[in-house]
């Protein structure tokens, strides 16, 4: 039987892992991306992208995201969720030091985005609609339930 995990573990994980898969959409063409995240205690993530880049354009048109988390033999998160531009200089600052923190656990990482000097980049958060997540600890796939744990959401 798959493992259901608590909000607490998820939280943990994600605490942990600090990069993710995203997903956007510009006009009719899907965009697929690798960006380090944050995440605080209601599930809502925060990352960072140049302001010149394909997704950041294409969040100007459609704030709608999906994104995966996932560690080998561990679990998978996914979401999906409505992204905002951070504009207030404070939260700007107390965000993008979180995503800094969170990646700086993580040995031998120094991602691309944080060597980008001056105002060349924005940070998002995203207000998740939905997460779930995938026991990865099995080994094998077994139909005895379905294998995905709803986490629920204080924004719901």
């Amino acid at each position: 039987m798959y493992q259901e995990h608590t909000p607490s573990e998820v939280l943990e994980f994600l605490r942990n892992v600090s990069v993710m898969s995203i997903a956007v959409a510009h006009e009719n063409d899907p965009i697929s991306s690798v960006v380090i995240f944050a995440v605080d205690d209601d599930f809502k993530m925060y990352f960072t992208s140049r302001k010149d880049s394909f997704k950041a354009k294409a969040l100007q048109n459609n704030p709608k995201i999906s994104y995966s988390v996932w560690e080998h033999d561990q679990m998978l998160v996914q979401g999906a969720g409505t992204v905002t531009q951070i504009t207030d200089s404070e939260v700007y600052d107390l965000s993008l030091d979180k995503i800094i923190d969170a990646v700086s656990h993580l040995k031998d990482f120094w991602p691309p985005i944080l060597r980008i000097e001056g105002d060349d980049y924005v940070v998002y958060e995203i207000v998740p609609h939905w997460l779930r997540v995938l026991d990865l600890t099995r080994k094998t796939v077994s139909e005895d339930k379905p294998p995905f744990t709803e986490i629920p959401l204080a924004t719901q």
